[in-house]
């Protein structure tokens, strides 16, 4: 028989010691027949989004010499302690890459798949128990042409971390 799974989306807090990290261990703990897996926005991404910059634009990314399109941070301290405990619990977690906005962001992102692959690989090996990444790049003012270009980037990335030492690790996007 299939089993059911549900995603929930939680964004981690820049402290340990916020009670939203408490909180959402003691909510998961009493809902375990319900939470399969977390998708955790904590503190690693593709674009440090500059805020003052329109979505989109040339100077939307801080990261990469205002490009962005590079794995970038670290998981945040809140991520450090709930990932165990979440995955002791049998629920999966994958890290949210962020939503980039910027077209130069995926077009540099596309270009260099098995590095990003790698990025990718080094974030999960540093961080055990993550069990997936998920990009989201919702690009302003891309072509047919941009999208043409993510289907390789897409797939390589995906066989990739299919086939990693420390994987499986899904990619989803």
């Amino acid at each position: 028989p299939s089993k059911r799974e549900i995603g929930w989306w939680f964004n981690c807090p820049d402290t340990v010691d916020d009670p939203a990290v408490d909180g959402a261990l003691q909510w998961v703990t009493a809902h375990t027949n319900i939470v399969s897996t977390i998708m955790m926005r904590c503190g690693v991404y593709t674009c440090a989004q500059n805020q003052s910059a329109p979505p989109g634009s040339n100077f939307s990314c801080l990261n990469n010499g205002g490009i962005g399109g590079t794995i970038t941070g670290q998981l945040l301290p809140s991520g450090k302690k709930l990932l165990p405990a979440f995955v002791q619990l049998g629920v999966k977690v994958e890290l949210w890459l962020g939503e980039d906005d910027s077209r130069q962001s995926a077009l540099h992102m596309f270009k260099d798949p098995a590095k990003f692959a790698a990025d990718l690989i080094k974030v999960a090996r540093d961080n055990p128990g993550l069990s997936g990444f998920n990009l989201d790049t919702e690009t302003v003012n891309s072509t047919p042409e941009d999208a043409q270009l993510s289907v390789p980037f897409l797939k390589q990335v995906t066989e990739t971390l299919a086939a990693a030492p420390a994987g499986p690790i899904r990619f989803s996007t």
